[in-house]
């Protein structure tokens, strides 16, 4: 038999199909994945940080929909893209100010997407 597959190591191998597999098997095993999940969204790596956001993308939990929020604020412009999709795929009021302060910026994307994620809030 062979042994279970560290989810998270997977996440951080740097193969996207590898990490996708990894993303929607911790998805699944959340609430228990969610604090380590939580913590990786801090991470110094921003590919790391954009793979804990779209894990906390399937997780329908107060603790991600802060987080997803929070990642609307992060340094790297592919995190914010991811939270601004995962928030538009389940709109939260909570997360109107920051994306409205995202409006402003210079990424066209990430305008675009904060855009479809407001309209998704109603705002």
């Amino acid at each position: 038999m062979l042994p279970a597959p560290d989810w998270y190591a997977e996440l951080a191998s740097g193969d996207d199909r590898r990490a996708e597999r990894a993303s929607e098997a911790l998805a699944r095993q959340a609430p228990r994945s969610l604090p380590r999940l939580l913590q990786l969204t801090q991470s110094d790596s921003a590919d790391l940080r954009w793979w804990a956001v779209r894990c906390l993308a399937g997780i329908y939990e107060l603790r991600a929909d802060r987080a997803l929020v929070e990642a609307l604020g992060d340094p790297s412009p592919a995190v914010r893209q991811a939270a601004a999709v995962a928030l538009r795929q389940r709109p939260n009021a909570d997360a109107i100010p920051a994306l409205l302060a995202l409006l402003g910026c210079d990424d066209a994307l990430l305008h675009r997407l904060a855009g479809d994620a407001l309209a998704a809030c109603g705002a």
